[in-house]
C-alpha cells in the first residue's frame, strides 16, 4: 500500500511544482510588462514635453524677430526724424503709433536719449514714464557696447500695473558712444494665448524663462512667480549647460511634486522654452492596464 502512493505523491509534487511555476512566470513576465509599459508611457511624456517646447521655441524665436523688426523700423523713423523728414514730434509720434500697430504683443515703441529721457512714443496721450534711466534695459546698453536685442527681466507697468516685458536695441552716436536705446514694451499675455491651446493634462504648465532664471511667462499664470529668479533649478544648472534641447524627470520647483519636463533653447537669446507634465498624468494609460 505504502508503495502505490509513492508515484501519486511524486506526481502531485510535480504537478504543483509546475503548477507554481507557471505562476511565478506569469507574474514575472506581468512586472517584466508593467516595466516596459511604465518606461514607454515616460518616454512618451518626455518625447511629446520635448515635441512642444521646441515648436513653442521656434514661434518665440520668431516672435522676438518680428519686434526687433519693429524696432528697426523706429529707428529709421529717428534717423529720418534728425534729417527733419517730420514737421513736429507728433508727426514723429503718430509714425511710431502705427508701427506699434503692426504688431500684437508691442503695447508701445519710442526712443530715448544718453539720459534715460523719452523722446518719441507711441502712446496716444502722456506716456506712464518720462525716463527709463532707472530700467534694466537702458542700463544694459548704457553699460555694454552691444548691439544686440535685449529682453528685460519682467517689470510692472506704470500705466496699468500689468507685468510687462521689453525689449532694446542701442543708440549710439557716430563716434561709438551711447545715445539711448529704442525700445518696446511686450505684453507677456500674447505667450499665454499660444500656451493654453495645448493640451497638457490636469497640472501640466509651460514657461518661457530667460537663462538668468527669471520667468518671463507661464501658463497656467502665477503671480508669486513673476519678478523671482530661479537661476539654481536644474534646467539652468545641469541641464541646459549640457545641450540646447532635451528632457528629463524632475521635481516641481512650484508644487514639490514628480513632473516630466521638454525643454528647447531659443535661437538668438538667452531664453529657453520649458514644457512639463505632471507624471501622474502621464502614467494615467499605465495605471488603467493596472487595475485592468
Amino acid at each position: 500500500m505504502q508503495r502505490l502512493k509513492r508515484p501519486w505523491r511524486s506526481q502531485a509534487f510535480l504537478q504543483a511544482s509546475l503548477g507554481i511555476s507557471l505562476a511565478t512566470l506569469i507574474v514575472v513576465l506581468f512586472a517584466i510588462d508593467l516595466h516596459q509599459r511604465y518606461d514607454a508611457a515616460i518616454d512618451r511624456g518626455k518625447t511629446d514635453a520635448q515635441n512642444f517646447a521646441e515648436i513653442l521655441s521656434e514661434h518665440t524665436a520668431l516672435t522676438f524677430e518680428n519686434v526687433e523688426r519693429s524696432l528697426l523700423e523706429a529707428m529709421e523713423i529717428r534717423k529720418d526724424s534728425l534729417k527733419g523728414d517730420y514737421a513736429s514730434p507728433q508727426e514723429v509720434n503718430a509714425a511710431l503709433h502705427l508701427l506699434m500697430k503692426t504688431s500684437p504683443i508691442v503695447v508701445a515703441v519710442g526712443w530715448t536719449d544718453a539720459t534715460g529721457k523719452l523722446l518719441a512714443h507711441s502712446y496716444e496721450r502722456n506716456p506712464p514714464r518720462h525716463s527709463i534711466a532707472e530700467m534694466a534695459h537702458f542700463k544694459a546698453h548704457r553699460d555694454t557696447a552691444s548691439d544686440r536685442l535685449y529682453v528685460s527681466p519682467p517689470f510692472r507697468s506704470a500705466d496699468s500695473g500689468k507685468w510687462l516685458i521689453a525689449t532694446s536695441l542701442r543708440l549710439s552716436h557716430e563716434d561709438g558712444s551711447f545715445a539711448g536705446v529704442v525700445s518696446a514694451p511686450l505684453d507677456r499675455s500674447n505667450f499665454a494665448k499660444i500656451y493654453r491651446s495645448i493640451n497638457l493634462g490636469t497640472e501640466g504648465s509651460v514657461l518661457l524663462m530667460h537663462t538668468n532664471g527669471q520667468v518671463l511667462a507661464r501658463e497656467p499664470y502665477l503671480e508669486e512667480l513673476m519678478g523671482k529668479s530661479f537661476a539654481g533649478v536644474p534646467l539652468l544648472t545641469k541641464h541646459l549647460p549640457r545641450s540646447d534641447a532635451g528632457s528629463y524627470e524632475a521635481i516641481g520647483v512650484v508644487d514639490g511634486r514628480p513632473r516630466i519636463a521638454g525643454y528647447k533653447a531659443v535661437r538668438g537669446l538667452p531664453l529657453v522654452q520649458l514644457v512639463t507634465y505632471a507624471r501622474a498624468d502621464v502614467l494615467q494609460p499605465w495605471y488603467r492596464h493596472v487595475m485592468l
